[in-house]
Order: C-alpha cells, then sequence, then structure tokens
C-alpha cells in the first residue's frame, strides 16, 4: 500500500465517524424549543424565594419597589388563584418561616381557599 492509498483510506473513515444522521439536528433543536419555556418558568418560580426572604430580613421592601411588583404580580396571582397556593406557599415558607406558615399561608392568615 502506498502513501496515496493509505491517504484516501484514513480520509474515507474519517468522513464516515464525522457524520451524524439528519433527524437528529431536527429533533435536537425541537428538544431545546420545549426545553427553555419550562425552565425559564421553573426559575422565575424558585426566585420569588429569595425575594421573600431579602422582603422579611427587611434587606429589600417590596411594597416601596414598583419593578419587583410588577414582575412578581403573575406569581401573585398563582399563589393567590390557583390550585398552585399551597405547593408556592410551602417554598416561600422554606424561604421566609416568618411571614409564610407551615401550610403555606401568609403568616397570621387562615388557611386559603383559591378564589376565581
Amino acid at each position: 500500500m502506498n502513501k496515496v492509498e493509505a491517504g484516501s483510506l484514513m480520509s474515507k473513515g474519517s468522513e464516515h465517524e464525522h457524520k451524524a444522521p439528519a433527524f437528529s439536528k431536527r429533533i435536537f433543536g425541537w428538544r431545546r424549543f420545549i426545553w427553555w419555556p419550562f425552565a425559564t418558568l421553573f426559575i422565575y418560580f424558585l426566585s420569588a424565594g429569595p425575594i421573600a426572604m431579602l422582603d422579611g430580613r427587611g434587606v429589600l421592601s417590596i411594597t416601596n419597589c414598583e419593578p419587583v411588583i410588577a414582575f412578581y404580580k403573575p406569581f401573585g396571582w398563582a399563589y393567590d388563584h390557583t390550585a398552585l397556593h399551597k405547593p408556592l406557599g410551602i417554598y416561600l415558607h422554606l424561604c421566609s418561616s416568618n411571614q409564610y406558615n407551615e401550610n403555606g399561608d401568609r403568616a397570621g392568615e387562615e388557611t386559603h381557599a383559591p378564589t376565581d
């Protein structure tokens, strides 16, 4: 075998190693398209805990900070008007136990029933 034949065999072998099936690229794109909205919502809801903790410790006053109120308005709506009240409230209790009780209600508030 001469150098030309050896070089052509190496290039043929490397061609096959680096090719991926065409369908795998399309599937990966759809996974990202579906994944990002869920990840964004998950991070959004998780970010409310540290904000509640800072507010509970007096570091941040949410009542005087309009951008924070506007940003977390959907979170407040989900907490007050959906079946997510208890899980969100329990998460907020983990972050700020002085503002939320172990049932997920605001401190000093009776058991909450979602309203429309």
